[in-house]
């Protein structure tokens, strides 16, 4: 998907932005500028999970820890501009998916990125499963990239 990889290009380019997306659930976007001043503490990757093909969108691992720490997280990216009663299913196969294949990882934190919030991603209680974890809240990037 073209979307798809105008996001892996932008992630590649510049991943410490996750900072700014992933951010405190309790503010808008809207009211935050985009930060200039990246102190590159993440590096992307797109890894493909095997059985089944499940390809997350992207990862951002903080640098120097393979475990993620409270303050930098690893970050599990997925970019989903059309509508899928599914998704939040497929959603959380890939991350346990993720996690099962990476053991090391303790903290963590999913973003959606998508591009509003009315966009019909199913129930979310196949997330709900894993209480503990901080899943972020889906985020709309803008009605920008919706047109990518």
């Amino acid at each position: 998907m073209n979307t798809d990889r105008w996001f892996y290009g932008v992630f590649q380019s510049a991943p410490d932005l996750i900072r700014w997306l992933a951010g405190p659930d309790d503010r808008s976007l809207a009211d935050q500028p985009v930060p200039t001043d990246l102190d590159c503490q993440y590096r992307f990757l797109a890894p493909e999970l095997k059985a089944g093909s499940h390809r997350l969108d992207g990862v951002l691992w903080p640098l120097g820890t393979d475990s993620g720490t409270p303050e930098l997280p690893v970050v599990l990216l997925e970019v989903q501009m059309r509508a899928d009663p599914g998704f939040h299913h497929h959603l959380a196969a890939q991350t346990f998916r993720f996690l099962q294949l990476h053991p090391a990882v303790e903290h963590w934190r999913v973003v959606v990125i998508t591009p509003h919030q009315r966009l019909n991603l199913g129930p979310v209680t196949p997330l709900s499963i894993c209480s503990p974890c901080r899943c972020a809240p889906s985020r709309s990037w803008g009605s920008a990239a919706a047109g990518s």
